[in-house]
Parts: structure tokens; C-alpha cells; sequence
């Protein structure tokens, strides 16, 4: 393990420090993430973010029919018929070989303890987000490989078109940042699997604090979940996001971002809810229909944001990678349904009915290595017809 000390020594005097009440030093410098931390992250949302309030307000009634859990409390998998309070793992599969439910698991898995046999076969990633869960005294995760039945296809299917739902009604999204596959450690959840990042101590009165370098780098550098296509909609489509950067963690919301290492709440380093997820203004929620019925205007203002929003999702999604081409629309399906409820309405191979005209005016992003999408002979997805971006491989763009 590497302890290094980079960034820029400053010199806090709480005489003439307006914020000397939010100097948090004692969380420099920790190995291993402080659980009270992110209640308290998630508390002041909930108490004080009226965004977000609305946004959860409006899931109420979209809550997934059938989902199965991980009780990380028993060990064992649930299945929750009724709403409950759950958080969900996003993540990279890469090629492991952990332990993926099949039919013939469920029922021992489904007895107390039942995943105790298989945890050191669980993956990393998953073991630590179960740890990570019980240290905040939550009851629930949803975790892909673990939750759905890896060989039953019809519950595959029925999962695929439930992921807008799934990620939206977690209350918090776990998002392993600098994971390269599901081998990966979540940083600081267990002692000893990150680096510190600075130091801060009280001197002659002062605070002497090494802050860290911009911890925007932490979100925005190269990593492989920042590549990969099924978690660009599981990011996209949660209200709350908790990064696991090497060095941090990293808290954001519709509202607001706190993470980990700040020498003061009005840090300059920290940024905001858009610089993280530039779609964050573009997700908020849409205005009530119900004012729209007589005002046509607004009504066509929504239609050409729904489309605005639709073009740009599928611009950042065109340039991530896939493992299987036939996932092409899967790893988009939860977008879409997300769209259709905002005014897009039903989609045809990728494109929006609704405005159909518009989205036949894509173009390829680049002129280089444009090849159609090979979705290999074994593929049950037919092929796409050609009129659609999702039958080509490369970046997409509308003028």
C-alpha cells in the first residue's frame, strides 16, 4: 500500500474562518470509510433536498411488482413482493468466473445463510458491497449477478425490462468507480484497500490541512465502468449515487455532492451535482402534465425536451463497449423506459415512435471503423434494420 501526501498545504485560522463549525480534519487520512459519514450525507437529503423528495415521491407508484434481494442480514435471498428499502450494486462483470444464481441455487439460497457456502465465490465487489451495507444497518441489496436467475430466460427478460424501476427505487446507489471486473475491492470498505489521501492537524490553534487534489479527478479519470454500456443506464437512472474511488467516496444527488477529505463544506474542490452527471438538470423531474392541458406550448416545450434528452443519452451510451452485441438494446432498455414515461412513448429498434422523424436523422460520429453490429449466429435478437443507430458500432451523433 502506497501513502502519499499531494495537492496543497493550507492554513485555516478559526478566528477568520466563517466556516470553522464544518472543519471535518478527523476524516483525513482514514483508511476505511466512516459509516456515520454517509448517513449523514443521507439524512441531510432526505430532510433538506426538495428535488429529491419529488423525485422519490414520484417513484411511489412505479415500484417494481417482483424483485429479489440479498438479505445481508440472514445471508440469504428474499423475494419482496411489496415496496422495501433496498440499495443496489453497479459495477463491472468483467471476465471473472464468481458465482452467478441459477435455477438449481435458488432454494438453497433461499434458506438462512443460505449464501455462506457460496461467499468466497461471490466476487469481491459483491462481498464487500454486502459488508458495506450491514455497516450502515441497512437490510437489502440488489446485486445483478446474484439476484437474477443467470439461466432462466424468462426472468431475465422480465429483470431487463424492470432495470429504469430497479436503480430508480433504490435509495442509493453503490457504484464500484475504480473496480476493473467484480474481483475488484470497493475502496475502504474493509481496513487496508485504499490509499489515505492527506493529513490535518490542529496546530497552535490553526488548522494545517493537506487537501488532495481536485477529487473531480477521482470521478472523471479513465476507469472501466466509465466504458462499459449496462452500467452507463444503471448510473444514469439512480437518484443517488455513492462513488468508490481509490482514494474516496463520493456522495451525489439531484441536489447536491459531498464526499469524503474536505477541509470545509464551502471547499472549492467540491463539485457540482452537473459536473459529475452532466444529465442531472435533464433527469430532474419533468413539470406536472396536469398543468398542460390547456397550454399547447408547454405541452411541445416537454415533447422537444423528452427528444433533447433522448439524443443525448444515446450519444453517451453509442460510445461504450459490450461484451455480448446482441445487448445493444437490453443495456439501453431501462433508458428507454425511463423515456417512454416522460413523453417519448413506445420504441421501434432504439428509435421513439413519437417523434420517429427526428430520430431517423442520426448520423455516425466518426467516419472510422463504422461496421455494422455483428451480432453473431447464436444471438436470439434478430437483426436490426439499418435505419437504426443500434445496428451500427461507433459514436452517434444528430446535427
Amino acid at each position: 500500500m502506497n501513502y502519499s501526501l499531494k495537492g496543497t498545504i493550507v492554513r485555516i485560522e478559526p478566528s477568520l474562518n466563517p466556516f470553522r463549525r464544518t472543519l471535518i480534519p478527523k476524516q483525513h487520512g482514514q483508511s476505511q470509510i466512516d459509516p456515520r459519514v454517509v448517513l449523514s450525507w443521507i439524512q441531510n437529503c432526505n430532510e433538506h433536498h426538495g428535488r429529491c423528495k419529488i423525485r422519490r415521491h414520484e417513484s411511489v407508484n412505479r415500484e417494481p411488482p417482483l424483485i429479489r434481494l440479498i438479505d445481508v442480514k440472514s445471508k440469504r435471498l428474499i423475494t419482496m413482493r411489496e415496496p422495501v428499502k433496498y440499495m443496489a450494486l453497479s459495477y463491472v462483470w468483467g471476465n471473472t468466473t464468481m458465482f452467478r444464481t441459477q435455477k438449481k441455487d435458488l432454494k438453497a439460497l433461499e434458506e438462512v445463510g443460505g449464501l455462506s457456502p457460496y461467499w468466497n465465490r461471490l466476487g469481491q465487489t459483491i462481498q464487500d458491497a454486502i459488508l458495506f451495507v450491514n455497516s450502515l444497518n441497512e437490510h437489502y441489496l440488489w446485486a445483478d449477478a446474484i439476484c437474477i436467475t443467470q439461466d432462466d430466460a424468462n426472468e431475465m427478460r422480465t429483470q431487463i425490462s424492470q432495470m429504469d424501476s430497479i436503480y430508480n427505487h433504490a435509495f442509493l446507489t453503490l457504484i464500484a468507480l475504480s473496480a476493473t471486473d467484480a474481483n475488484s475491492d470497493l475502496p475502504g470498505v474493509r481496513l487496508d484497500t485504499r490509499s489515505t489521501t492527506g493529513a490535518a492537524a490542529i496546530v497552535q490553534g490553526n488548522v494545517l490541512s493537506a487537501q488532495p487534489p481536485s477529487a473531480w479527478a477521482d470521478i472523471s479519470s479513465s476507469s472501466a465502468y466509465d466504458t462499459r454500456a449496462w452500467t452507463f443506464q444503471e448510473s444514469v437512472l439512480s437518484s443517488r449515487c455513492l462513488f468508490f474511488s481509490e482514494k474516496r467516496v463520493i456522495f451525489q444527488c439531484l441536489q447536491s455532492v459531498e464526499m469524503e477529505h474536505l477541509v470545509s463544506e464551502q471547499s472549492s474542490e467540491r463539485p457540482s451535482p452537473e459536473h459529475i452527471n452532466p444529465l442531472v438538470n435533464l433527469l430532474s423531474p419533468f413539470r406536472n402534465p396536469t398543468i398542460h392541458v390547456n397550454n399547447p406550448s408547454a405541452l411541445y416545450t416537454d415533447f422537444m425536451r423528452s427528444f433533447y434528452l433522448y439524443q443525448i443519452l444515446t450519444v453517451n451510451y453509442a460510445r461504450r463497449k459490450l461484451t455480448y452485441p446482441s445487448d445493444i438494446l437490453n443495456a439501453f432498455s431501462g433508458v428507454m423506459g425511463m423515456l417512454e414515461r416522460r413523453g417519448a412513448g413506445r420504441f421501434i429498434c432504439g428509435l421513439p415512435e413519437s417523434s420517429l422523424d427526428l430520430a431517423l436523422l442520426w448520423t455516425h460520429g466518426s467516419v472510422r471503423g463504422i461496421h455494422r453490429r455483428n451480432l453473431g449466429d447464436n444471438s436470439t435478437t434478430p437483426n436490426l434494420p439499418s435505419w437504426t443507430w443500434a445496428a451500427w458500432s461507433g459514436p452517434v451523433r444528430w446535427d
